[in-house]
């Protein structure tokens, strides 16, 4: 009769022990999957910031290459003008040089 109460005792404790560490595993997955759902939502919110840094990047890219076009323009407009001021001076130099040597 004691064996039977000592199996059963044993027993009691082991079910116990045993519902005790089911329950810890419980906890630790539970802590697992919320860990799991906090590194994605973190993953979502990076992946978020790269795609609207990448669409900032391509909108001064974008900007940029306008303002390269327009300094451009702006610098062949003054280098044309600059020659059709140095085309009317040479013009005024040959014509004075003309007066200089028939006087």
């Amino acid at each position: 009769e004691k064996t039977i109460k000592e199996y059963a005792s044993n027993k009691r404790n082991m079910q116990s022990t045993l519902e005790k560490e089911l329950k810890e595993a419980g906890l630790e997955c539970q802590a697992l999957r919320a860990s799991k759902a906090n590194q994605q939502r973190k993953l979502h919110e990076i992946q978020d910031m790269m795609e609207k840094q990448k669409s900032i990047d391509e909108e001064l890219i974008h900007q940029m290459k306008i303002e390269g076009t327009e300094i451009r323009a702006g610098l062949e407009r003054t280098i044309s003008k600059e020659r059709e001021v140095s085309q009317r001076l040479m013009t005024k130099i040959q014509g004075l040089n003309h007066v200089v040597q028939t006087l």
